[in-house]
């Protein structure tokens, strides 16, 4: 597997002049580097960015390797991490692998070893990553079967509930008692048809059409349509479309369906009110569109995050959501050949808490 963009690293080491000179060497090879002087530091770093690499010095001020290396890896199990010291030893080696190091490396190291193992470290995380979404696909796949079966099934039953609700209805007065039992039943048999409707949408396995459109239109409508609920909530919303954008191809109003479903998420998000920013751009080299719904919610939890898009997951109380926007949404990103990616933060891990969804869409190739 060959890199396809800069493999990003985060060097951490106490030995200025050393990891500005090693910084330097990895850059005129392709990489793309940050550095930090501690481990404390570099902690800081990695709650606001992400890096395929990390490659930690185990003796530093403060906060030792080891430990720095034990509280990255509690924070990010998949995060791949290489030790490089100049103070090796038998045990401490044993002590990094331990803590889930994926190589542990001697100064001074051969610059050529270290681009051969870091490059193994970058496929590794890429091959998991690509491992990660065959799963859910799959997943999805054999869900997808299943809510057909169970739409199919509780359909008829619900509109004959429904009809039967709407023949009594007639026979009642409007201020009666019995009429106001039936609007509910009514309210929660259409309630219930809307699911299975969300059921059949999530079942079906529609073919792209050949249609091309122009992303920024298509995200400006829904935004049209959901700016007077936002303004009355106290949501405001900043977009910043880039006109100079590639157009896409696919299917317009399942994608529609897609931008809408992740508004209303910021939109459940932000119950105070807050800031919606979405904008477009040109993916470097070519190769498509970015989109990046960000809000200023409450962020999502830790326990949740390996769960966001799973089909009927959701944390909105009962009645609220069922859990299979994300999901929808996931599918249909995944059938347009592009991508849909999260970044979160919660109030315990920065001074400011939301969440930003990335959808990468490819190019109309004409």
């Amino acid at each position: 597997m060959q890199p396809n963009r800069q493999i990003s690293v985060l060097l951490v080491d106490d030995e200025e002049d050393f990891l500005y000179k090693l910084a330097r060497r990895l850059e005129v090879r392709g990489f793309k580097t940050e550095t930090s002087l501690n481990g404390i530091d570099a902690l800081r770093m990695l709650k606001d960015k992400s890096f395929d690499v990390v490659i930690l010095d185990l003796t530093m001020p403060q906060l030792d390797g080891i430990e720095t290396l034990r509280r990255m890896k509690k924070e990010n199990p998949d995060m791949q991490i290489m030790i490089l010291t100049g103070h090796a030893t038998v045990e401490k080696s044993v002590e990094a692998m331990k803590e889930g190091a994926l190589d542990f490396l001697e100064k001074p190291v051969d610059i050529n070893l270290l681009v051969e193992k870091m490059t193994v470290a970058w496929e590794k995380s890429e091959k998991a990553k690509i491992e990660q979404r065959m799963a859910h696909t799959e997943k999805l796949a054999s869900l997808g079967t299943l809510a057909a079966g169970v739409a199919h099934e509780l359909n008829n039953p619900l509109t004959i509930i429904l009809g039967m609700t709407d023949l009594m209805l007639e026979k009642v007065q409007d201020s009666s008692e019995e009429f106001e039992l039936l609007k509910t039943i009514e309210r929660q048999g259409t309630n219930a048809k809307r699911i299975v409707e969300k059921l059949v949408r999530f079942a079906r396995d529609t073919e792209l059409n050949d249609e091309d459109f122009d992303v920024n239109e298509s995200i400006n409508e829904v935004l049209s349509m959901v700016k007077k609920t936002m303004s009355l909530s106290k949501i405001e919303i900043l977009s910043d479309m880039d006109s100079t954008i590639p157009k896409i191809k696919g299917n317009y109003g399942e994608l529609q369906q897609v931008f809408l479903n992740i508004i209303t998420n910021a939109f459940h998000e932000m119950k105070h009110g807050g800031l919606l920013t979405v904008r477009t751009s040109k993916l470097e080299n070519g190769g498509g569109v970015e989109i990046r719904f960000s809000d200023t919610g409450t962020g999502i939890e830790k326990k949740y995050r390996n769960r966001v898009f799973d089909p009927f997951f959701t944390t909105k109380k009962v009645g609220e959501g069922t859990g299979l926007g994300l999901s929808v949404s996931y599918g249909i990103i995944e059938k347009h050949k592009g991508t849909i990616v999260f970044e979160t933060k919660t109030m315990d891990e920065s001074e400011t808490s939301g969440t930003t969804f990335i959808i990468t869409l490819p190019e109309l190739i004409a």
